[in-house]
């Protein structure tokens, strides 16, 4: 059988050991990329495999969002689901147990998490409290558009427009809605009026003024053989093509005025440099500590020493038809990896780069050919923007990466899908038939790993043999960009392959009637274990509330990773069997440690050990069927956070907000192509005309108006006490009992305050660094649990409950009643304060 083992010696022995080829394997080596380079060309332009690869086996998965996992930090304690029994274990504590923490200089124990949910939206807040200086004169031009409304009006014409479309985008009103609530506001308002009478008019108001990126490129391709058009060119020249089909449309924008539109932006050019403030020596903690980012700073590299940029590209179906037959529209995104990550995914900074409405799949040859080319100018050439000084300078960028699911990977590297021979895109293991239409990937010591020069080599031999060559059909539209490495370039993505594969095919092992005479079989278990994780209160940083297990086919991928990280191994405990209890939690640690936000040279290597033995053990516990696809890659995970930074840095979690924001702005089936551009120009340009009213207007109901309607929180009044923290609700000066003042008198002392009298404000709510905790004081907080917290105490990681915050003698205290350790289990001493 070809495989590995049948390669040519030199190949075999030196393509991925590192050692060096003596001379006679150099120049064979040599002819060969000589070979491969004239070759291309044509591999690019005329020629791609097609094997009917049946979709039969997994079902591949769907939509998931980023996040940082806190499985250290998130406590049993902190999902309140401790019985009575339990609860009456917990000694009483004396008033020791109150403690006061400094929320502004000494706030550890409130250790951050990036999560966004999947359908979240840029946090509108955050832009309204910007404090970096931009230029708004066009905007605020805009807003006095038109003088007063009406004589006397509280608001100019441009801002009324302004509120209207605001309003209009907030509540996703269709074109119908929007024109009545013009002719209604028509019929209300005093005349003479400068209201604008439609839907058409107002759009046409802000498409003329805030369309700055340009129009979408239209690009034609044969609807037979997806060959590209040139311009001008209206049917298929190639032999049994249907020259009476339509072309197929598909749309390309521009990306560089996206990019200089970034950079015009101070917020976007100051968190360029984060990744030089946040390093740590052997230490991985985002993409910029992988191998491959660090060989581009190294000197003479792409990075060394300049403003240079890098991608990470995304390409995914969304469904807008209520039907897969009837097609899908297929975006591609582009994110810029030297962002921080809580604004490297936000609607602000992903670049649209073009799209595919049909309903056939896109040919990505065709697809993302423009895309490739503007790349490889933006690579070779770079683009002009100005610094934060005004001064010229040249900006270029490159694609690093591309994350996607299996089906569209395989669309996109030319190669066979998941449940095909040589299937897995990343290793050359050929997987195992066992049966029609069904494959398995058996564990083995020692796989292979593709490289990009094997994945060109192969391309080449399938143009030759008109078939597939270990799992490559042809040559991917991704070879166009010069610097794009095939093998680095596309990593397992854990978002479908772990959660809504591995995970979801453990649950159904474990809860499905079909295997109820396995030993690992808990189905009849499944209302208790779901009436027990519906009890917990969760923090609001986990963006779904529990639903039953007996609901697990419909659960989002946040859902699964809610399971996986922090409901599971409490639930499963003394429920699941010994032996597959701790088979499952080899699983659980070591994909908790690739998703955290600081992995050692150790951690990787421990997780990387414990799902080797994960997979080892999974086809003796569970059978050689269920050894998939999605199994075989927990493999690779360990050696692409080597290569690329923790699981969520290359995860599709934070283009799904992008998706649903694009099923939201559709309204009907017709014109989408309009609908999508229009929305997309009007938003950025409606961010800067609030942050531009916010500084011409004074304080008042229109601007509350304004920030209420760009915002998609429903947040009380925000008093800010330092950078990224703020008050919710009010602030009000209270009497504290007395183990409340000793404990804030003990704290003021260890600050060197030594005070007698303890005149304090006191709240209930606090927003730090975008996570929202409350006191247990705050008596709404009936569903959720936002008062757990970690915290140090002398060296020591404690877990406590938030009782309140309080403002004395220019310092804002937290004070905690902290929890005992009972065996096991952290419970609450509840003692009254």
């Amino acid at each position: 059988m070809p495989g590995p083992t049948k390669r040519p010696k030199f190949y075999k022995q030196y393509g991925t050991t590192g050692k060096v080829p003596p001379r006679s394997a150099s120049r064979f080596r040599k002819k060969l990329r000589d070979r491969v380079a004239e070759s291309l060309a044509e591999m690019r332009k005329d020629y791609e495999y097609d094997s009917d690869d049946s979709d039969i086996g997994e079902t591949p998965p769907g939509a998931f969002y980023h996040l940082e996992t806190e499985l250290t930090r998130i406590s049993t304690a902190s999902l309140e689901h401790q019985d009575s029994s339990e609860e009456s274990s917990g000694e009483s504590s004396s008033s020791e147990d109150s403690s006061a923490y400094d929320t502004c200089s000494s706030c550890d124990y409130f250790e951050s998490s990036s999560e966004d949910s999947e359908d979240s939206d840029i946090e509108m807040d955050d832009l309204w409290r910007e404090e970096s200086p931009e230029d708004l004169t066009f905007e605020r031009n805009l807003l006095e558009f038109g003088g007063d409304l009406y004589p006397g009006s509280p608001v100019t014409t441009g801002e009324a427009n302004t509120l209207i479309m605001m309003y209009a985008l907030k509540h996703n009103l269709s074109t119908v809605a929007l024109d009545d609530l013009m002719k209604l506001l028509n019929a209300i308002c005093s005349k003479p009026n400068n209201m604008l009478s439609s839907a058409y008019k107002i759009k046409q108001f802000f498409s003329d003024n805030l369309y700055r990126d340009g129009r979408p490129i239209v690009h034609q391709c044969c609807s037979t053989c997806h060959a590209m058009f040139e311009q001008g060119q209206t049917t298929c020249n190639r032999n049994g093509c249907d020259r009476s089909a339509p072309p197929t449309d598909f749309y390309h924008l521009d990306i560089i005025p996206q990019l200089k539109r970034f950079f015009a932006d101070p917020m976007f050019r100051d968190n360029l440099e984060w990744k030089n403030q946040h390093r740590e020596a052997h230490v991985i903690k985002d993409i910029y500590d992988g191998q491959e980012y660090r060989k581009l700073t190294r000197r003479g590299g792409f990075l060394h020493k300049s403003g240079n940029i890098t991608f990470c590209l995304n390409t995914d179906g969304v469904s807008i038809y209520g039907c897969s037959s009837k097609g899908s529209l297929w975006p591609v995104y582009l994110a810029v990896n030297e962002l921080p990550p809580h604004l490297r995914f936000t609607k602000k900074y992903l670049i649209l780069c073009g799209f595919w409405l049909n309903a056939s799949k896109p040919k990505m040859t065709t697809f993302l050919k423009p895309l490739m080319e503007q790349l490889n100018r933006i690579y070779t050439e770079g683009f002009q923007v100005k610094d934060a000084k005004g001064k010229e300078c040249t900006v270029r960028g490159m694609l690093m990466m591309a994350t996607v699911d299996l089906q569209a990977k395989a669309i996109c590297m030319m190669m066979k899908q998941y449940n095909g021979e040589y299937g897995c895109h990343n290793c050359e293991d050929p997987g195992k038939a066992l049966g029609r239409g069904h494959r398995v990937w058996p564990y083995v010591e020692v796989s292979t790993m593709r490289t990009h020069e094997s994945i060109i080599e192969c391309g080449c031999r399938s143009v030759a043999k008109r078939k597939p060559v270990m799992g490559v059909k042809g040559a991917s539209a991704f070879l166009i960009h010069e610097p794009f490495n095939m093998a680095t370039g596309f990593p397992p993505d854990y978002m479908h392959e772990l959660l809504l594969g591995v995970v979801k095919t453990i649950l159904d092992l474990w809860l499905s009637p079909s295997h109820n005479r396995e030993d690992f079989y808990i189905g009849g278990m499944i209302s208790t274990l779901s009436e027990r994780m519906q009890a917990l209160k969760v923090p609001d940083t986990i963006p779904r509330r529990p639903r039953s297990l007996a609901e697990r086919h419909h659960w989002k991928a946040s859902e699964l990773r809610s399971w996986l990280l922090f409901f599971s191994l409490p639930l499963l405990r003394d429920v699941l069997p010994t032996e597959y209890f701790a088979h499952y939690c080899l699983l659980v640690k070591a994909v908790s440690k690739l998703l955290s936000d600081r992995i050692s040279p150790a951690d990787l290597q421990l997780a990387d050990q414990q799902l080797d033995i994960f997979c080892k053990r999974f086809e003796d516990l569970y059978g050689e069927r269920s050894q998939t696809m999605n199994m075989h890659l927990l493999r690779h995970l360990a050696h692409y956070t080597r290569l690329l930074g923790p699981l969520w840095a290359f995860s599709c979690f934070g283009f799904e907000g992008m998706n649903g924001q694009l099923r939201r702005m559709l309204h009907g089936t017709r014109f989408i192509v309009t609908q999508i551009t229009s929305t997309l120009a009007i938003t950025p340009g409606l961010q800067r005309l609030g942050r531009a009213m916010a500084i011409r207007r004074e304080p008042d109901q229109v601007l509350k108006l304004a920030q209420k309607l760009t915002s998609n929180n429903r947040r009380a009044k925000t008093i800010k006490l330092a950078p990224g923290i703020f008050v919710l609700g009010s602030i009000k000066p209270r009497p504290l009992n007395a183990p409340v003042e000793d404990a804030v008198k003990a704290c003021l002392r260890r600050m060197g305050k030594d005070i007698d009298d303890v005149e304090a404000q006191v709240f209930y709510r606090l927003e730090l660094q975008g996570i929202t905790m409350y006191s247990s004081d705050y008596n709404r907080e009936n569903r959720s649990n936002n008062r757990t917290v970690e915290y140090r105490d002398g060296g020591s990681i404690c877990f406590g409950e938030i009782v309140l915050f309080c403002c004395t003698h220019g310092e804002t205290l937290a004070v905690l009643r902290s929890f005992l350790e009972v065996g096991t289990q952290l419970v609450s001493t509840r003692a009254p304060l």
